[in-house]
């Protein structure tokens, strides 16, 4: 027999009956679900995804097959990456004492260049940021003693780095402190992060512009030149490029008649391609 239900104390809230199931609900409820389908009026799942295409790492692009080190890690920081199921080629991370000896090398060997006339303090920083960008790489020659002596440093997107460094770095600071009116002129002229900056003059006379990977930096201490360091950095560089997915490398050079960058470049394997009159550099090319 049924027991009898007890009824709640007078006084106390009374529980709302639940609602009836809606014919709609009971009529999806009895209809049998497909494998692979999803829930309502769509089809199956693999019939409407699209496939995601792998996000781009370490500024190489995803159809190149070839993965680095992830965004934010330092320049070249795992060197574990892989094109094709061959390993790449290892670039090098610039820890603190890197930067700070990059910086006082720049100077040394550079006297002339942007960078050296913003003062060593911003050289540092200079350094600090190419350190800890996952768009420049660096390719470094230590002593003995482990003193960096001869570094190479790539960008792969050469194009924006001036914006960055704008951004990233105390550059008008040190532009206003570093030289008299004239200087401050010249330098922030070829500092500015303009699209002029990356535009010249092919030999048809056509404008081009900085669309590839760039040698932006490549220097020997004065004791240890003539002796192959610059080639094999060089070398390095250009295999590591390759090994990523970039057929091409670029390089700039003053606009001078004797220029021994460029004769250093044309011996490398660098084809002229251009010259810009209005920034005074020329670009050289290599392909393979």
């Amino acid at each position: 027999p049924a027991l009898p239900v007890p009824e709640p104390p007078a006084g106390a809230p009374r529980e709302a009956p639940a609602p009836a199931p809606s014919k709609r609900a009971s009529k999806r409820r009895s209809e049998p679900r497909s494998a692979g389908a999803t829930p309502g009026r769509r089809g199956p799942l693999s019939a409407r995804a699209s496939p995601r295409r792998p996000p781009a790492e370490h500024g190489v692009p995803a159809e190149a097959g070839a993965s680095g080190a992830s965004r934010g890690a330092p320049a070249g920081g795992s060197g574990t990456g892989s094109a094709g199921g061959v390993p790449l080629p290892r670039s090098d991370p610039i820890a603190e004492p890197d930067w700070r000896r990059l910086a006082a090398l720049h100077r040394r060997c550079l006297p002339d260049s942007a960078i050296t006339a913003l003062g060593a303090c911003y050289a540092e920083r200079f350094y600090r940021y190419l350190a800890g960008s996952a768009r420049e790489h660096a390719f470094l020659h230590r002593d003995p003693a482990g003193i960096i002596d001869a570094a190479c440093l790539v960008s792969l997107e050469p194009g924006t780095l001036r914006r960055r460094l704008w951004r990233a770095t105390p550059l008008l600071r040190s532009l206003l402190g570093s030289a008299p009116l004239r200087g401050k002129r010249v330098l922030a002229q070829a500092l500015w992060p303009s699209r002029r900056a990356e535009r010249y003059e092919d030999r048809s006379g056509a404008g081009r512009r900085i669309r590839a990977p760039e040698i932006i930096l490549l220097f020997v201490a004065p004791e240890r030149r003539r002796q192959g360091l610059g080639r094999a950095l060089l070398a390095r560089a250009r295999a590591w490029l390759g090994a990523a997915g970039h057929r091409r490398c670029l390089a700039r050079t003053l606009d001078a008649r004797r220029n021994r960058a460029a004769d250093f470049y044309r011996a490398a394997g660098f084809r002229w391609q251009g010259r810009s009159r209005e920034r005074g550099f020329q670009v050289w090319e290599h392909r393979g």
